[in-house]
């Protein structure tokens, strides 16, 4: 009777296991894929503090009547769009992003804010306030110019119940003998 052992197949050449040979293929195709096709890098967020709280009025705004700020990087040349911009507002600090940020027509370098309700155009405070960008590293972040018009007021509504207050004394009387 033969007895059959499992035994390792190793090449003759090089010395390596069969499985071991494999493994150092695999490992190799690995490297190279890495070097061939790199992991595609964090997006670095790029962060500018705002420059001004003041500026003039213009009509340079968008359609409805709404107060906005405008804002712009400088230089205003296309090569940095905003992404968010957090504003301190004294009593509140406020990020807006998406649609909140209106484009001047097609520039996102160059763009409108809406007041916020219960706030006014003057509200705006330097410190805290900045926006977030893509692109060229401009300059500064500036207010270019403010747009009057009609700002919504806060509204507070109260959830509380109404209270009723009895009084459980009795009536009292007071005679006069004189």
């Amino acid at each position: 009777m033969e007895s059959h052992v499992a035994t390792k197949r190793t090449d003759r050449r090089t010395g390596f296991t069969f499985w071991g040979g494999i493994g150092a293929t695999l490992s190799g195709l690995l490297l190279l894929a890495g070097l061939l096709f790199p992991a595609t890098a964090q997006a670095t967020v790029n962060t500018i503090a705002l420059h001004n709280n003041t500026a003039a009025t213009n009509t340079d705004c968008p359609a409805g009547g709404a107060a906005y700020w405008h804002f712009v990087f400088a230089p205003n040349d296309g090569s940095a769009a905003f992404v968010t911009i957090t504003l301190n507002l004294g009593s509140e600090t406020v990020t807006f992003s998406g649609s909140e940020i209106v484009p001047n027509g097609t520039q996102t370098d160059n763009v409108f804010v809406a007041v916020p309700a219960g706030h006014t155009l003057t509200d705006l405070v330097t410190a805290g306030s900045s926006a977030i960008y893509t692109g060229a590293t401009p300059k500064n972040f500036n207010l270019s110019h403010v747009c009057e018009g009609t700002v919504s007021p806060t509204t507070t509504t109260s959830t509380e119940a109404p209270t009723t207050t009895t009084s459980t004394e009795a009536p009292t009387t007071t005679t006069s003998t004189e």
